[in-house]
């Protein structure tokens, strides 16, 4: 049996393809959510989810800021001053999928962050 005949033989990765609006909510939603909840959603296998995740190349933290980087966009010297208005219940967050050594990110998404800014314009 040749290779050609063996690569031929092999079945079809998926039979079905992705559809626009399964990326769009993939691509949405990746980092965000868990990859086991975007393949229950979406009727996907967790290693379809990441393998579509890769061929857009998404990254886990596409769809957010992190209390460092919000701060660094802010023009605000320490990151510390993000995480006083986490405190103050001024600005919602999350725990995000990442880590820095043995902590947890918080994690900010832009709508929260939009409208954080436009009810203090002040900051």
């Amino acid at each position: 049996m040749s290779v050609t005949t063996q690569i031929a033989d092999k079945p079809a990765r998926s039979k079905y393809k992705w559809t626009p609006e399964e990326l769009e909510y993939l691509s949405n939603h990746y980092g965000l959510v868990s990859d086991e909840t975007i393949a229950y959603n979406l009727d996907r296998s967790v290693y379809g989810v990441a393998w579509a995740a890769h061929k857009l190349k998404r990254r886990r933290k596409d769809n957010f800021y992190t209390a460092t980087e919000l701060a660094r966009t802010l023009g605000i010297a320490k990151p510390e001053r993000v995480i006083g208005w986490v405190r103050r219940g001024w600005l919602k967050c999350r725990k995000g999928p990442l880590r820095a050594g043995l902590n947890t990110v918080w994690v900010f998404n832009e709508k929260t962050v939009v409208k954080f800014l436009r009810q203090r314009p002040w900051l």
